[in-house]
């Protein structure tokens, strides 16, 4: 209890200060009278206790009439006390905020992306390879099954990977494996790659069920004149999206003859995996353990 000296032992009363302050005060050792109010030179909310009448030293109250107090001990109920920051404070850590995540948001995207097409990839990897050993299971050993010479593209397909497979959609025109034209692929350069998504007798263009767009070679060549047996197969694994390009999303397997589906180029000692060549990633992703590192011409 606060008890004025000059008021006979009676209880002071809180005050309320000006409506610029919120709180309440009591002085220790001095009375005052009703009318006045009492101000002073330290803010009110400078240090929160426990919201519970903490004593704090404040000099230089005094009444408005001008009559000094001097110090007192005074105690402060910051019940009604509201800590805000303001508006420049508040505009400086947006402005923080915002030059961090400049920073920081295209590598992060860059990494997310770079996972999602190593995810695919996997995927991709273990689906085909499962559908070569099922087939082996019913037709004898991948060496032995019949060649561009005695079978064409999609007679091929339908004996020896479509039963394989689960909800794939054939391709007979770009626009239903959601491609925008007959020649949607890119170098990793960024120039246009002369390579067709469908090509009667040659190739079969299939999607599988989450999107992947793969593209089974049978014969290669500049044209009907011109051309050979291939083993290809190039998977792009998000389809129609973009960017469409080697080495991005688009990459290149090939049907070896001991009987597994592997990446291009994986058993070369030098894999074309730069800035100028692609069709060899997907090697350099697997031997690099399944990651597209700093050295990946992302």
């Amino acid at each position: 209890m606060l008890v004025s000296p000059r008021g006979g032992g009676a209880e002071l009363r809180p005050k309320r200060l000006s409506h610029s302050h919120y709180g309440k005060l009591y002085v220790s050792g001095q009375s005052y009278r009703e009318p006045e109010a009492l101000h002073y030179n330290a803010p009110l909310c400078e240090t929160p206790g426990n919201n519970k009448a903490n004593v704090s030293l404040v000099e230089n109250i005094e009444f408005f009439s001008g009559a000094k107090i001097g110090k007192r001990h005074v105690g402060v109920d910051f019940g009604f006390c509201k800590a805000a920051f303001t508006l420049a404070e508040v505009l400086i850590t947006l402005g923080i905020i915002g030059v961090v995540a400049a920073m920081t948001l295209p590598t992060l995207i860059n990494n997310y992306k770079k996972q999602v097409t190593i995810t695919h990839l996997q995927k991709f990897y273990t689906t085909i390879n499962q559908a070569l050993i099922r087939s082996e299971a019913d037709h004898g050993d991948y060496k032995y099954w019949e060649t561009d010479s005695n079978i064409e593209a999609d007679a091929y397909f339908d004996k020896y990977w479509k039963p394989y497979f689960s909800g794939i959609t054939i391709c007979h025109h770009y626009l239903e494996c959601n491609y925008k034209s007959h020649q949607p692929f890119y170098n990793i350069n960024g120039t246009k790659n002369e390579t067709v998504l469908i090509s009667e007798n040659a190739r079969t263009t299939f999607k599988l069920p989450d999107g992947t767009v793969v593209i089974m070679f049978t014969m290669v060549g500049p044209d009907a004149d011109n051309i050979s047996s291939s083993s290809l197969i190039y998977v792009d694994v998000n389809g129609g999206k973009e960017p469409n390009t080697y080495g991005k999303d688009l990459f290149v397997f090939v049907r070896d003859k001991k009987g597994v589906i592997i990446p291009k180029g994986i058993n070369n000692d030098s894999i074309n995996c730069n800035q100028q060549q692609g069709n060899e990633c997907a090697a350099k992703i697997v031997k690099d353990g399944w990651q597209i590192k700093d050295d990946y011409p992302w």
